[in-house]
Protein backbone atom coordinates (compact mmCIF):
# COMPACT_ATOMS: atom_id res chain seq x y z
CA UNK A 1 0.00 0.00 0.00
CA UNK A 2 1.02 3.69 -1.04
CA UNK A 3 1.64 5.98 2.10
CA UNK A 4 -1.28 6.93 4.11
CA UNK A 5 -0.85 10.51 3.17
CA UNK A 6 -2.08 9.43 -0.67
CA UNK A 7 -5.22 8.11 1.11
CA UNK A 8 -8.14 10.17 1.01
CA UNK A 9 -11.25 10.54 2.60
CA UNK A 10 -14.59 11.07 0.89
CA UNK A 11 -18.24 10.10 0.90
CA UNK A 12 -19.47 6.36 0.19
CA UNK A 13 -22.80 6.34 -1.91
CA UNK A 14 -24.47 3.44 -3.25
CA UNK A 15 -22.24 3.09 -6.34
CA UNK A 16 -20.00 1.76 -3.89
CA UNK A 17 -22.31 -0.68 -2.40
CA UNK A 18 -19.96 -3.98 -3.56
CA UNK A 19 -17.18 -2.61 -1.51
CA UNK A 20 -18.92 -1.96 1.13
CA UNK A 21 -20.62 -5.24 1.95
CA UNK A 22 -17.20 -6.96 0.68
CA UNK A 23 -15.44 -4.94 3.86
CA UNK A 24 -18.05 -5.44 6.39
CA UNK A 25 -18.51 -9.19 5.61
CA UNK A 26 -14.46 -9.38 6.03
CA UNK A 27 -14.69 -7.43 9.81
CA UNK A 28 -17.78 -8.46 11.20
CA UNK A 29 -18.60 -11.88 12.45
CA UNK A 30 -22.52 -11.92 11.74
CA UNK A 31 -23.33 -11.97 8.43
CA UNK A 32 -25.04 -9.16 6.85
CA UNK A 33 -26.89 -9.14 4.10
CA UNK A 34 -26.50 -6.35 0.99
CA UNK A 35 -30.12 -5.39 1.65
CA UNK A 36 -28.52 -4.47 5.00
CA UNK A 37 -25.83 -2.68 4.16
CA UNK A 38 -27.45 -0.75 1.66
CA UNK A 39 -30.11 0.61 4.14
CA UNK A 40 -27.40 1.18 6.53
CA UNK A 41 -26.05 3.80 3.64
CA UNK A 42 -29.61 5.73 3.59
CA UNK A 43 -29.09 5.36 7.52
CA UNK A 44 -25.74 7.15 7.76
CA UNK A 45 -23.29 9.22 7.13
CA UNK A 46 -20.42 6.81 5.22
CA UNK A 47 -16.90 7.98 4.82
CA UNK A 48 -14.73 5.98 3.26
CA UNK A 49 -10.72 5.92 2.79
CA UNK A 50 -9.67 5.44 -0.69
CA UNK A 51 -6.32 4.95 -2.41
CA UNK A 52 -7.35 5.49 -6.20
CA UNK A 53 -10.75 3.42 -6.44
CA UNK A 54 -10.33 1.34 -4.31
CA UNK A 55 -11.92 1.15 -0.72
CA UNK A 56 -10.05 0.27 2.08
CA UNK A 57 -12.40 0.99 4.87
CA UNK A 58 -15.39 2.97 5.94
CA UNK A 59 -17.02 4.61 8.53
CA UNK A 60 -20.65 4.91 9.53
CA UNK A 61 -22.18 7.51 11.50
CA UNK A 62 -25.20 9.48 12.11
CA UNK A 63 -25.96 12.63 14.31
CA UNK A 64 -27.79 11.87 17.17
CA UNK A 65 -28.22 8.63 19.83
CA UNK A 66 -31.63 6.54 19.52
CA UNK A 67 -31.91 5.43 23.33
CA UNK A 68 -34.76 3.34 22.49
CA UNK A 69 -35.67 3.80 18.64
CA UNK A 70 -37.53 6.50 19.29
CA UNK A 71 -36.43 9.71 17.47
CA UNK A 72 -38.17 12.31 20.04
CA UNK A 73 -35.69 10.64 22.43
CA UNK A 74 -32.76 10.89 20.25
CA UNK A 75 -29.51 12.69 22.28
CA UNK A 76 -28.63 15.20 19.43
CA UNK A 77 -25.50 16.26 21.40
CA UNK A 78 -23.71 13.06 20.17
CA UNK A 79 -22.42 11.26 16.75
CA UNK A 80 -23.11 8.10 17.31
CA UNK A 81 -20.69 5.53 15.01
CA UNK A 82 -22.62 2.65 13.95
CA UNK A 83 -19.79 0.85 12.33
CA UNK A 84 -16.19 0.93 11.13
CA UNK A 85 -14.31 -1.67 9.06
CA UNK A 86 -10.75 -1.79 7.32
CA UNK A 87 -9.94 -4.68 4.69
CA UNK A 88 -8.00 -7.11 6.42
CA UNK A 89 -5.48 -6.35 3.89
CA UNK A 90 -5.08 -3.16 5.00
CA UNK A 91 -5.16 -3.12 8.36
CA UNK A 92 -2.43 -1.77 11.13
CA UNK A 93 -1.88 0.75 9.03
CA UNK A 94 -3.49 4.18 10.40
CA UNK A 95 -6.58 3.80 8.12
CA UNK A 96 -9.01 3.06 11.30
CA UNK A 97 -7.33 5.81 12.88
CA UNK A 98 -8.12 8.05 10.04
CA UNK A 99 -11.22 7.35 10.02
CA UNK A 100 -12.05 8.07 13.51
CA UNK A 101 -10.39 11.14 13.60
CA UNK A 102 -12.80 12.39 10.44
CA UNK A 103 -15.53 11.75 12.72
CA UNK A 104 -13.64 13.72 15.74
CA UNK A 105 -13.10 16.64 13.63
CA UNK A 106 -17.12 17.10 12.94
CA UNK A 107 -17.73 16.62 16.36
CA UNK A 108 -15.39 19.02 17.10
CA UNK A 109 -16.85 21.65 14.71
CA UNK A 110 -20.79 20.48 15.79
CA UNK A 111 -19.32 20.86 19.39
CA UNK A 112 -20.81 17.02 20.01
CA UNK A 113 -19.35 14.03 21.58
CA UNK A 114 -18.80 10.69 19.85
CA UNK A 115 -19.98 7.56 21.12
CA UNK A 116 -19.28 3.88 20.01
CA UNK A 117 -21.44 0.80 20.66
CA UNK A 118 -19.67 -2.74 21.20
CA UNK A 119 -21.17 -6.03 21.76
CA UNK A 120 -18.98 -8.53 22.85
CA UNK A 121 -18.01 -11.37 25.24
CA UNK A 122 -14.40 -11.12 24.51
CA UNK A 123 -12.52 -7.84 25.42
CA UNK A 124 -9.42 -9.00 23.54
CA UNK A 125 -10.92 -9.21 20.43
CA UNK A 126 -9.23 -6.33 17.98
CA UNK A 127 -12.02 -3.80 17.72
CA UNK A 128 -11.93 -3.22 21.10
CA UNK A 129 -8.51 -3.05 21.70
CA UNK A 130 -8.32 -0.56 18.73
CA UNK A 131 -10.86 1.60 20.71
CA UNK A 132 -8.82 1.09 23.61
CA UNK A 133 -5.67 2.69 21.97
CA UNK A 134 -7.54 5.02 20.32
CA UNK A 135 -8.65 6.66 23.71
CA UNK A 136 -12.16 7.00 23.29
CA UNK A 137 -12.95 3.90 25.08
CA UNK A 138 -14.46 4.83 28.82
CA UNK A 139 -14.78 0.78 30.21
CA UNK A 140 -14.49 -2.55 28.76
CA UNK A 141 -17.45 -5.20 30.70
CA UNK A 142 -18.12 -8.51 29.03
CA UNK A 143 -20.99 -8.64 27.34
CA UNK A 144 -22.13 -5.77 27.82
CA UNK A 145 -23.59 -2.46 25.65
CA UNK A 146 -20.48 -0.19 25.57
CA UNK A 147 -19.70 3.12 24.70
CA UNK A 148 -16.27 5.58 23.75
CA UNK A 149 -16.72 8.80 24.21
CA UNK A 150 -14.26 11.75 23.49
Amino acid sequence: MATLESVKLHRVTHDDLDQVVEIDQLSFDECVTRGIVDHLLDQNDTVGAWLDDQLLGFVMYRRGFHYSGNDDESDHSLIHVSRLAVHPSTRHRGIGRLLVDHVRRAATIEKRQVVMSVWTDDTSIGPVCFWQRSALWSSVSPGRFHFTSC
